[in-house]
């Protein structure tokens, strides 16, 4: 009940704050530059809508070569031209799509095998691509995890742990984590992770959701400490809220990765 509580309060104040701002009209044009990320090299999970959508955009035009990691591969090759037909015939948009399915640890693994074999450093990893199944029955992968906690902690920390590497060959690299408030909602059982295994409440979409953030959270945080504790400190790991945000809503200063 009191987890319950501390839940409702800081979703509550997350919103009340998030209005205040709103409320101001700030902008919500990118904060990068044309050319200030040239040279880089950037993978986006996730980047065929929403939040995922416009980071990868914006990050492209700031010169960045944007690598989108997604399921959908037909649609972000589509999205990738129409990006390129809105640059002038004096700027190249850097931009390659890679498919990418969370939910298969064989995906992940085909994935960064493919991303080592081209040698390339890595100099961001922005790790959004999520899920929460609001209304829907409990789910689980072929595998036999639960669907929330496959995609927004297992595949996730899979991912940056094997695109590591590639990020320690950058002089400075980053990971971005696009986290939630609703990780108060969460608490961490992996015995509830996997088919089969008896729930100690009711399932809930919302719980799931929560516990999956709350994992990747626990499992970012360890990370920075391990990589600190090894001297490999220029791999920077952040974690970020984008706020309360309806469907197909931009979101604001989406360039400030």
């Amino acid at each position: 009940m009191m987890m319950m509580i501390k839940a409702m309060w800081e979703t509550a104040k997350e919103i009340t704050l998030q209005r205040i701002v709103m409320s101001y009209q700030l902008r919500s044009a990118a904060l990068l530059v044309p050319n200030q990320l040239d040279g880089l090299y950037v993978i986006v999970t996730g980047s065929t809508s929403g939040i995922g959508y416009y980071t990868a955009r914006e990050l492209a035009f700031a010169g960045a070569r944007v690598i989108m990691a997604c399921r959908r591969v037909d649609e972000a090759e589509k999205i990738a031209e129409s990006w390129k037909e809105d640059t002038d015939d004096s700027k190249t948009l850097h931009v390659e799509v890679m498919e990418l399915d969370l939910l298969s640890p064989s995906s992940v693994r085909q994935f960064t095998a493919e991303w080592d074999q081209s040698g390339k450093p890595l100099h961001i990893l922005i790790n959004n691509a999520g899920i929460l199944l609001l209304g829907e029955s409990r789910q689980f992968t072929e595998d036999g995890i639960e669907k929330h906690i496959q995609v927004n902690h297992i595949g996730t920390s899979l991912l940056t742990l094997l695109l590591l590497p590639s990020m320690l060959k950058a002089n400075s690299a980053r990971i971005v984590n696009v986290n939630s408030v609703g990780h108060h909602w969460g608490a961490v059982e992996p015995k509830s992770w996997k088919m089969g295994a008896e729930e100690e409440r009711k399932f809930s979409n919302m719980m799931s959701y929560g516990s999956s953030k709350l994992a990747q959270l626990m499992f970012l945080k360890a990370l920075s400490t391990k990589l600190i504790s090894m001297g490999k400190t220029s791999v920077l790991c952040v974690a970020v809220h984008p706020a309360v945000r309806r469907q197909n809503e931009r979101v604001l200063d989406v360039g400030s990765f």
